[in-house]
């Protein structure tokens, strides 16, 4: 896993395209003291793989609050990407992205989000079919 900082976070982005349209695959959450962390596993375009897609894990770290709500409108679909918001000690993700993606959303209004203390990421590319 590699950290992701507010500096990376231009970069990130853009490699994987905001993840415009990509897909939430799943989500784990371990609450155990010491490992209190979610990790969101997502497919989403990026721009580094020679398909075009990659199952990207984000691991947040040290998770203050997790909030996948499915009673709505489909989060699993990220039509509109996800938005990342660095504030004082606190990073958050937002799944169901606003259109304006650097305003930062309102929590209790959001369907989808996890906030913590850090977060990491890895990519696997998938390969493209023969």
């Amino acid at each position: 896993m590699q950290p992701l900082t507010a500096s990376d976070l231009p970069a990130f982005m853009e490699r994987f395209c905001g993840f415009d349209d990509g897909v939430l695959r799943g989500a784990t959450v371990d609450l155990r003291p010491g490992v209190d962390r979610c990790d969101l596993h997502i497919e989403a375009p990026d721009r580094a793989s020679p398909s075009g897609w990659s199952n990207v894990t984000i691991r947040v770290l040290g998770v203050s609050r997790v909030h996948l709500d499915r009673t709505g409108r489909c989060v699993e679909v990220l039509t509109c990407g996800l938005q990342m918001f660095f504030v004082a000690e606190e990073v958050s993700v937002f799944l169901d992205a606003d259109i304006y993606p650097e305003v930062m959303p309102d929590i209790p209004e959001n369907l989808a989000y996890v906030t913590g203390a850090g977060i990491e990421w890895q990519a696997e590319f998938i390969q493209g079919q023969a």
